[in-house]
């Protein structure tokens, strides 16, 4: 992989890329982008329901239990991202 300014890959004792480290006064923006499509990813499969029921729950106090977090990406495993 060509070397880029201000991305540096953390690598393995084996050479493997598990890691990197990316310079936020240069890509800040772009962080924001993936972190934004990260949260998009991880809220894949929620169920979806209608302003009005959304209101009502909240006006009730309605708490619903939250679901069990995702687990991270196993090692070798690549996050999948959404395409435009």
């Amino acid at each position: 992989m060509p070397a880029m300014n201000g991305i540096h890959y953390i690598t393995d004792s084996k050479g493997r890329q598990v890691g990197v480290q990316i310079d936020l006064r240069r890509y800040g923006a772009l962080w924001e982008d993936f972190c934004d499509a990260m949260l998009a990813h991880a809220s894949d499969g929620d169920a979806l329901i209608d302003w009005e029921t959304a209101k009502r729950r909240l006006h009730a106090g309605d708490q619903r239990p939250k679901r069990a977090a995702k687990s991270p990406p196993q090692r070798g495993t690549r996050a999948k991202l959404p395409r435009e």
